[in-house]
């Protein structure tokens, strides 16, 4: 028999347990009224947790246009950070999946290394401003 209480977690599970599909930020320009918009669709239909990923960040793949704004540019920071700072006034949890070590070809790795003002070398950290509440992006 299950506990009343347990019962309740499987009829209402908390919104950290919900779907996290993979986010794509491919195939046509990212804007920040664009992501605004997905954001709360996404939101409006149950799903709070989402995973940023790019198809195409070293350039044209598997038949996809480059990433616009490109991959780890500043402009595509200042779009992650627009999106944390939506995701967290709406209640929406993000993941980032950098892919770096993953893919076959590896090509966000040669794509960080093209881009030298973001290496490091030695044991040093990298900071950049996030939005934060309660500790949790």
């Amino acid at each position: 028999m299950i506990s009343p209480a347990l019962q309740q977690l499987f009829d209402a599970p908390p919104q950290d347990f919900g779907p996290t599909p993979l986010w794509w930020w491919s195939g046509a320009e990212v804007t920040r009224e664009q992501l605004a918009w997905q954001l709360r669709r996404f939101a409006d239909g149950g799903v709070h947790n989402l995973v940023v990923i790019n198809l195409a960040p070293a350039g044209p793949a598997f038949g996809a246009r480059t990433d616009d704004p490109p991959w780890f540019g500043e402009e595509w920071w200042d779009r992650f950070t627009d999106t944390c700072r939506i995701a967290r006034d709406i209640g929406t949890r993000l993941w980032f999946y950098d892919q770096i070590g993953f893919s076959g070809a590896n090509v966000q790795s040669a794509v960080t290394r093209r881009r030298g003002v973001r290496r490091l070398r030695g044991p040093r950290g990298v900071g950049r401003e996030l939005p934060r509440e309660r500790g949790r992006l």
